[in-house]
């Protein structure tokens, strides 16, 4: 449920059982989660197994930095890619067809 608290939901998102395992198989991966802690997100970490990174930003325009950053920084091979997404505010819903 979306409740608009930036940052219970950055403390939510820090993953203290697997990140520090996966973290080390992640070449650049430190260095980017503290430039974009620098930048302005509230929360970042591995997706998944990686090698996806995501970053948690409250503003549009941090979000936009973070993203040229890491295209600029983090991306590794042809294949990689930064997307900005947008937070579903409105929750879970029964969609009919």
């Amino acid at each position: 449920c979306y409740s608009r608290q930036p940052e219970l939901a950055a403390k939510l998102m820090k993953d203290v059982i697997a990140e520090p395992y996966r973290e080390r198989l992640l070449p650049g991966f430190r260095q980017a989660r503290q430039a974009v802690a620098e930048i302005g997100a509230v929360a970042s970490g591995i997706s998944g197994s990686g090698p996806t990174l995501f970053a948690l930003c409250d503003k549009p325009d941090t979000a936009q930095r973070v993203a040229d950053w890491l295209g600029k920084n983090y991306l590794q091979n042809q294949e990689g890619f930064v997307h900005i997404c947008r937070l579903d505010t409105a929750g879970a819903r029964v969609l009919e067809y």
